[in-house]
């Protein structure tokens, strides 16, 4: 009589990666527990130097919390009215911010307290920087206008008119003469501080429908490349090859990123210096390469994003929310920062399978011939008697197999064709694949109705979890559609009887319909994909 034959796995295709080495970079950022702070701040900073404590400005204060402790810690609150953009200095030890009534003010980060009011401003200051120098500061009004202070001396150095309001100003590491700022009236402005004047040097138009809401300069030698964010829109320029004069010329563009659906509030550049982070309004951060100009990842917070901030260690991460919190995000510990780029972790993964040593600890041990990752290195070598190979199908003196294999629980019911048992089996051992083979082989042999029928609730319930879970699967969907259909015909007059075995029954139900609502959508998606083809 003929052998046995076990039940033959199906080996699918593998699913893509679900999770590559960029988002488990970002997905181990972990939240951490933030009081809410009240009105919906409006800028959140980072200190410069370690410990790297987190300013929050929101209302008519600034909130301090602090790295060491994990814990709120001082607040500033000799605040003229409503308090924005709260920024440090390079070496940490101040904090400048504007108010809503024109008055910059300086303070004190660690002992808090006022000094330097700068006067001049007939609208409400919304954004301020130090210079790189530590010694000026740099402020953009609702006046219409950007003004250069000197700090010891607490007067006005320069003022830069603009056409309309002012809520984005960027310093150039590199340069630190040059300064970008971002008006309402849809362009981006490049200023020279050295030439004394309020003349741009370079001028460069946005968008034709949107105002300019944040400005950056992108890491590198010569500070050419910078980003500005106004709309759902996110543009890099090269400035030195921008539009001229009042030239509103867009021949300086290099890439123009769309990912977001609503207005992008906020932009920052991470500890790396390869990454560029856009807040928005529709509740998403998006990471980008700027040096491939690619998307990179997606984080998604509970509110739309006001402002965004990685610390300089890149071991935080935080987000002034629109509802009235902060979103405040650690690395969780032995999270290690990318080296390398995904094709280059691909790259390794296959030569370290060329060389034959895939997770093995001595690669300096041949694999015996006859075995998984033999093969994976190459078929072309022939079994070898002195590495102890396992040769199947060669038999003893006697005519019995030199080596049996042990059967699994499954195969042994099938052997005996105990139909209910071995589907019984398959789903204890929890995986699908296993499950949907079983199934499959029951199909062939016109016992999937003996293996289905007469099922106490008990016996059923991890039947209807399977189908649950892999109905979407389309390895899986067509055999487990087909089996679906015989269970409801077969236990229609069950339905009521049981009250697990009826919410069972309903989470199926529920999963039909998302599936089916998915594939409205894409019915949908292709028809304007053709009309676009």
């Amino acid at each position: 009589m003929e052998d046995f034959r076990p039940t033959r796995i199906e080996q699918y295709a593998p699913l893509p990666l679900r999770t590559t080495a960029e988002a488990r970079r970002w997905l181990a950022y972990r939240p951490v527990r933030v009081t809410p702070v009240g009105t919906a701040p409006n800028t959140v900073e980072f200190a410069p130097l370690p410990p790297h404590d987190l300013a929050v400005t929101c209302a008519a204060r600034v909130a301090l919390w602090s790295a060491r402790t994990g814990q709120w810690g001082s607040v500033i609150s000799r605040v003229r009215g409503t308090a924005y953009s709260g920024r440090y200095r390079g070496d940490g030890r101040l904090l400048v911010l504007g108010t809503d009534g024109g008055a910059v003010q300086v303070h004190d980060a660690v002992g808090r307290s006022l000094l330097r009011v700068l006067e001049g401003h007939t609208g409400a200051v919304r954004n301020v920087r130090f210079t790189v120098d530590k010694l000026r500061v740099v402020s953009a009004s609702d006046d219409r206008s950007v003004r250069v202070w000197d700090l010891p001396a607490e007067k006005c150095l320069l003022r830069i008119p603009h056409p309309e309001y002012v809520r984005a100003q960027a310093s150039c590491a590199t340069a630190p003469h040059l300064w970008l700022t971002g008006c309402y009236d849809r362009r981006v402005r490049l200023f020279d501080l050295r030439a004394g004047s309020g003349t741009p040097v370079r001028q460069l138009e946005h968008s034709t429908a949107d105002q300019v809401d944040d400005v950056c300069f992108l890491p590198g030698g010569d500070g050419a490349l910078a980003a500005s964010a106004g709309g759902p829109l996110v543009r890099i320029w090269d400035v030195v090859r921008g539009g001229r004069g009042d030239e509103a010329a867009d021949a300086g563009v290099v890439a123009s990123l769309s990912s977001h659906s609503k207005a992008v509030m906020s932009l920052c550049v991470d500890e790396s210096k390869q990454r560029l982070l856009s807040g928005s309004l529709d509740c998403t951060i998006q990471v980008y390469d700027w040096a491939q100009l690619s998307w990179l990842h997606t984080l998604t917070l509970p509110s739309g994003i006001r402002s965004v901030a990685i610390s300089p260690d890149g071991t935080s991460l935080a987000a002034a929310l629109v509802d009235g919190t902060v979103d405040l995000r650690r690395q969780t510990r032995g999270a290690a920062a990318i080296t390398a780029s995904p094709e280059a972790e691909v790259d390794a993964l296959f030569a370290r399978v060329a060389q034959g040593h895939l997770d093995r600890d001595d690669p300096t041990r041949p694999y015996r011939p006859g075995t998984k990752r033999y093969f994976l290195r190459g078929m072309w070598q022939p079994p070898d008697a002195t590495q102890d190979d396992q040769v199947f199908g060669e038999r003893t003196r006697d005519g019995r197999p030199r080596h049996r294999r042990k059967l699994q629980r499954h195969d042994r019911h099938l052997r005996k064709f105990e139909y209910r048992k071995a589907l019984d089996a398959a789903l204890e051992s929890e995986h699908a694949a296993v499950a949907v083979s079983v199934l499959e082989e029951l199909r062939r042999r016109n016992g999937l109705d003996i293996a289905l029928g007469r099922r106490t609730p008990t016996e059923l319930l991890p039947l209807l979890r399977l189908l649950t879970s892999h109905l979407a699967d389309a390895r899986y969907a067509p055999l487990l559609l087909l089996v679906a259909h015989r269970l409801l015909d077969g236990y229609a007059e069950a339905f009521g009887q049981d009250a697990q075995v009826d919410a069972a029954f309903r989470r199926l139900q529920h999963a039909v319909q998302r599936q089916v609502r998915a594939n409205a959508e894409l019915r949908k998606l292709h028809s304007v994909l053709e009309m676009i083809a």
